[in-house]
Protein backbone atom coordinates (compact mmCIF):
# COMPACT_ATOMS: atom_id res chain seq x y z
CA UNK A 1 0.00 0.00 0.00
CA UNK A 2 1.36 3.41 -0.95
CA UNK A 3 1.05 6.41 1.35
CA UNK A 4 -2.40 7.89 0.80
CA UNK A 5 -2.37 11.04 2.95
CA UNK A 6 0.49 13.51 3.14
CA UNK A 7 0.22 16.13 5.89
CA UNK A 8 2.62 18.53 4.25
CA UNK A 9 2.57 21.27 6.88
CA UNK A 10 2.94 23.53 8.57
CA UNK A 11 4.35 22.52 11.93
CA UNK A 12 2.98 24.10 15.11
CA UNK A 13 -0.55 23.26 13.98
CA UNK A 14 -1.55 20.25 16.05
CA UNK A 15 0.00 17.62 13.79
CA UNK A 16 1.54 15.65 16.67
CA UNK A 17 -1.88 15.30 18.31
CA UNK A 18 -3.51 14.32 15.01
CA UNK A 19 -0.75 11.82 14.21
CA UNK A 20 -1.21 10.23 17.64
CA UNK A 21 -4.99 10.19 17.27
CA UNK A 22 -4.80 8.42 13.91
CA UNK A 23 -2.26 5.92 15.24
CA UNK A 24 -4.55 4.97 18.12
CA UNK A 25 -7.43 4.04 15.81
CA UNK A 26 -5.74 0.80 14.74
CA UNK A 27 -7.08 1.59 11.26
CA UNK A 28 -4.29 3.78 9.91
CA UNK A 29 -0.79 2.73 8.91
CA UNK A 30 1.55 5.21 10.55
CA UNK A 31 5.35 5.30 10.15
CA UNK A 32 7.71 4.52 13.01
CA UNK A 33 8.68 8.21 13.05
CA UNK A 34 6.21 11.05 12.53
CA UNK A 35 8.29 12.90 9.90
CA UNK A 36 10.17 10.61 7.48
CA UNK A 37 10.97 13.69 5.33
CA UNK A 38 11.62 11.38 2.40
CA UNK A 39 10.29 13.44 -0.48
CA UNK A 40 12.34 16.53 0.38
CA UNK A 41 15.46 15.53 2.37
CA UNK A 42 16.06 11.81 1.71
CA UNK A 43 14.66 11.09 -1.74
CA UNK A 44 18.01 9.78 -3.01
CA UNK A 45 17.76 6.88 -0.54
CA UNK A 46 14.95 5.35 -2.59
CA UNK A 47 11.52 3.92 -1.87
CA UNK A 48 12.87 0.85 -0.08
CA UNK A 49 14.31 3.16 2.58
CA UNK A 50 11.02 5.07 2.79
CA UNK A 51 8.93 1.91 3.05
CA UNK A 52 11.01 0.56 5.93
CA UNK A 53 9.29 3.11 8.17
CA UNK A 54 6.03 1.25 7.47
CA UNK A 55 7.02 -2.29 8.38
CA UNK A 56 4.54 -2.81 11.21
CA UNK A 57 0.77 -2.52 11.16
CA UNK A 58 -1.14 -3.84 14.16
CA UNK A 59 -4.77 -3.39 13.15
CA UNK A 60 -7.14 -6.36 12.89
CA UNK A 61 -8.05 -5.46 9.30
CA UNK A 62 -6.34 -3.88 6.31
CA UNK A 63 -5.52 -0.19 6.93
CA UNK A 64 -7.88 2.46 5.61
CA UNK A 65 -5.02 4.88 5.00
CA UNK A 66 -1.25 5.23 5.17
CA UNK A 67 0.01 8.61 6.37
CA UNK A 68 3.11 10.80 6.29
CA UNK A 69 3.33 13.85 8.58
CA UNK A 70 6.49 15.54 7.25
CA UNK A 71 5.73 19.14 8.12
CA UNK A 72 8.17 20.89 5.78
CA UNK A 73 7.01 19.37 2.49
CA UNK A 74 4.91 22.47 1.84
CA UNK A 75 8.08 24.55 1.46
CA UNK A 76 9.37 22.44 -1.44
CA UNK A 77 7.68 22.45 -4.84
CA UNK A 78 9.88 19.50 -5.78
CA UNK A 79 8.65 17.49 -2.80
CA UNK A 80 5.01 18.11 -3.75
CA UNK A 81 5.67 17.06 -7.34
CA UNK A 82 7.46 13.91 -6.17
CA UNK A 83 4.48 13.06 -3.95
CA UNK A 84 2.04 13.41 -6.84
CA UNK A 85 4.30 11.37 -9.14
CA UNK A 86 4.53 8.66 -6.47
CA UNK A 87 0.76 8.55 -5.90
CA UNK A 88 -1.40 10.65 -8.25
CA UNK A 89 -4.41 9.91 -6.00
CA UNK A 90 -2.69 11.09 -2.84
CA UNK A 91 -4.47 13.46 -0.49
CA UNK A 92 -2.20 16.47 0.12
CA UNK A 93 -3.25 17.97 3.47
CA UNK A 94 -2.47 21.46 4.74
CA UNK A 95 -3.58 22.76 8.15
CA UNK A 96 -4.34 26.46 7.88
CA UNK A 97 -3.74 28.60 10.96
CA UNK A 98 -3.95 32.35 11.65
CA UNK A 99 -0.78 34.03 10.33
CA UNK A 100 0.11 35.94 13.49
CA UNK A 101 -0.53 33.02 15.84
CA UNK A 102 1.48 30.60 13.74
CA UNK A 103 4.38 33.07 13.40
CA UNK A 104 4.48 33.55 17.16
CA UNK A 105 4.35 29.79 17.78
CA UNK A 106 7.20 29.21 15.32
CA UNK A 107 9.40 31.73 17.12
CA UNK A 108 8.70 30.14 20.49
CA UNK A 109 9.63 26.80 18.96
CA UNK A 110 13.03 28.28 18.07
CA UNK A 111 13.37 29.37 21.70
CA UNK A 112 12.44 25.88 22.80
CA UNK A 113 15.38 24.57 20.75
CA UNK A 114 17.71 26.77 22.80
CA UNK A 115 18.33 29.48 20.22
CA UNK A 116 19.42 32.91 21.41
CA UNK A 117 17.34 36.03 20.86
CA UNK A 118 19.78 37.11 18.16
CA UNK A 119 19.45 33.79 16.36
CA UNK A 120 15.67 33.94 16.53
CA UNK A 121 15.67 37.49 15.14
CA UNK A 122 17.81 36.30 12.23
CA UNK A 123 15.26 33.64 11.23
CA UNK A 124 12.16 35.74 11.94
CA UNK A 125 11.78 37.00 8.36
CA UNK A 126 11.84 33.43 7.00
CA UNK A 127 9.35 32.31 9.66
CA UNK A 128 7.06 35.20 8.74
CA UNK A 129 6.90 33.87 5.17
CA UNK A 130 6.64 30.24 6.27
CA UNK A 131 3.67 31.08 8.52
CA UNK A 132 1.60 32.82 5.82
CA UNK A 133 -0.94 30.04 5.33
CA UNK A 134 -3.12 31.92 2.82
CA UNK A 135 -0.15 32.33 0.49
CA UNK A 136 0.86 28.69 0.81
CA UNK A 137 -2.68 27.38 0.28
CA UNK A 138 -2.95 29.36 -2.96
CA UNK A 139 0.39 28.02 -4.16
CA UNK A 140 -0.35 24.44 -3.17
CA UNK A 141 -3.66 24.68 -5.01
CA UNK A 142 -1.70 25.49 -8.18
CA UNK A 143 0.57 22.48 -7.63
CA UNK A 144 -1.86 19.86 -6.33
CA UNK A 145 -5.24 21.01 -7.65
CA UNK A 146 -8.14 19.00 -6.29
CA UNK A 147 -5.74 16.68 -4.42
CA UNK A 148 -5.29 19.46 -1.83
CA UNK A 149 -7.39 19.30 1.34
CA UNK A 150 -7.26 22.28 3.70
CA UNK A 151 -7.97 21.62 7.38
CA UNK A 152 -8.98 24.59 9.52
CA UNK A 153 -6.85 24.84 12.66
CA UNK A 154 -10.04 25.69 14.58
CA UNK A 155 -11.11 22.07 14.08
CA UNK A 156 -7.84 20.97 15.68
CA UNK A 157 -8.40 23.33 18.61
CA UNK A 158 -11.90 21.94 19.11
CA UNK A 159 -10.57 18.38 18.82
CA UNK A 160 -13.23 17.81 16.16
CA UNK A 161 -11.93 14.50 14.83
CA UNK A 162 -15.24 13.69 13.15
CA UNK A 163 -15.07 16.82 10.97
CA UNK A 164 -11.37 16.32 10.23
CA UNK A 165 -11.76 12.68 9.20
CA UNK A 166 -14.74 13.51 7.01
CA UNK A 167 -12.70 16.16 5.18
CA UNK A 168 -9.95 13.59 4.69
CA UNK A 169 -12.37 11.12 3.14
CA UNK A 170 -12.02 8.82 6.16
CA UNK A 171 -15.33 9.15 8.04
CA UNK A 172 -15.10 5.59 9.36
CA UNK A 173 -12.07 6.13 11.59
CA UNK A 174 -12.52 5.56 15.31
CA UNK A 175 -12.72 8.78 17.31
CA UNK A 176 -9.88 8.14 19.73
CA UNK A 177 -8.10 11.28 20.93
CA UNK A 178 -4.31 11.25 21.03
CA UNK A 179 -2.22 12.44 23.96
CA UNK A 180 0.90 13.87 22.29
CA UNK A 181 0.73 17.65 22.04
CA UNK A 182 3.44 20.22 21.38
CA UNK A 183 2.05 23.21 23.22
CA UNK A 184 4.12 26.33 23.82
CA UNK A 185 7.09 25.46 26.01
CA UNK A 186 10.20 27.37 27.01
CA UNK A 187 13.39 25.71 28.25
CA UNK A 188 14.18 26.08 31.94
CA UNK A 189 17.71 26.94 30.81
CA UNK A 190 18.85 27.67 27.26
CA UNK A 191 21.42 24.88 27.33
CA UNK A 192 18.68 22.41 28.26
CA UNK A 193 16.81 23.38 25.09
CA UNK A 194 19.92 22.84 23.00
CA UNK A 195 20.55 19.50 24.72
CA UNK A 196 17.00 18.31 24.03
CA UNK A 197 17.28 19.30 20.36
CA UNK A 198 20.68 17.61 20.00
CA UNK A 199 19.36 14.42 21.62
CA UNK A 200 16.32 14.32 19.29
CA UNK A 201 18.53 14.76 16.22
CA UNK A 202 20.95 12.07 17.45
CA UNK A 203 18.13 9.58 18.00
CA UNK A 204 16.71 10.33 14.53
CA UNK A 205 20.11 9.94 12.91
CA UNK A 206 20.56 6.54 14.53
CA UNK A 207 16.94 5.57 13.75
CA UNK A 208 16.07 4.99 17.41
CA UNK A 209 12.51 6.05 16.72
CA UNK A 210 10.77 4.00 19.38
CA UNK A 211 12.85 5.61 22.12
CA UNK A 212 12.31 9.06 20.60
CA UNK A 213 8.54 8.59 20.62
CA UNK A 214 8.58 7.39 24.24
CA UNK A 215 10.61 10.41 25.32
CA UNK A 216 8.18 12.74 23.55
CA UNK A 217 5.32 11.15 25.49
CA UNK A 218 7.09 11.46 28.85
CA UNK A 219 5.66 14.19 31.07
CA UNK A 220 8.62 13.80 33.44
CA UNK A 221 11.09 14.60 30.65
CA UNK A 222 9.09 17.69 29.69
CA UNK A 223 8.93 18.90 33.26
CA UNK A 224 12.66 18.35 33.64
CA UNK A 225 13.61 20.40 30.56
CA UNK A 226 10.76 22.85 29.99
CA UNK A 227 8.14 25.14 31.46
CA UNK A 228 4.74 24.85 29.80
CA UNK A 229 1.11 25.74 30.26
CA UNK A 230 0.46 28.12 33.12
CA UNK A 231 4.10 27.91 34.20
CA UNK A 232 5.41 29.13 30.83
CA UNK A 233 6.93 32.60 30.85
CA UNK A 234 6.21 34.97 28.01
CA UNK A 235 9.46 35.93 26.32
CA UNK A 236 9.59 39.70 25.86
CA UNK A 237 11.96 39.73 22.82
CA UNK A 238 9.69 37.35 20.91
CA UNK A 239 6.58 39.31 21.84
CA UNK A 240 8.35 42.45 20.53
CA UNK A 241 9.18 40.70 17.24
CA UNK A 242 5.57 39.63 16.78
CA UNK A 243 4.38 43.16 17.41
CA UNK A 244 6.91 44.53 14.91
CA UNK A 245 5.71 42.15 12.16
CA UNK A 246 2.02 42.58 13.01
CA UNK A 247 1.73 46.18 14.23
CA UNK A 248 -2.04 46.35 13.66
CA UNK A 249 -2.90 43.13 15.50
Amino acid sequence: MKTTHFFVGPGRSGTSWLFDSMALTGQVWVPSIKEPSFFDLHFERGLTWYDHFYVDFHGPQAPLARVDFSNLYYLSDLAIQRILDYNPQACVVFISRNHRDLFRSMLYFELRKGRSDEEIEQVAAAKYKDSDCAMHVAHLRELAGDRLVVIDFAWIERRDLSRIYTELGLPGLHLVEGQITNAHMVPRLRWLGRLAKWAALWLRRHEMFGLLQRLKRSKKIRQMFFLEGEAMRLHAPIEAMVKAYFPKS
